[in-house]
């Protein structure tokens, strides 16, 4: 895979970040708004690893009755 060095346009970058939003949400994982992602960038994507994580380890574990 070859990545492109270029800075992404803005409105690139929000169409992006509209589409990753609007997958979080078709999901059921812990939503944020846009605005998290420039102010607090880690804190808005843990929120979503840690609950993917979470989702993961439930379906590995065997199911306790």
């Amino acid at each position: 895979m070859i990545w492109d060095s270029q800075p992404l346009p803005a409105y690139q970058y929000f169409e992006n970040v509209g589409n990753f939003l609007v997958a979080v949400e078709e999901l059921k994982l812990p939503a944020f708004e846009a605005s998290d992602i420039e102010t607090d960038p880690i804190k808005a994507l843990s929120k979503i690893l840690g609950s993917c994580l979470e989702e993961q380890l439930q379906h590995q574990s065997p199911e306790v009755s």
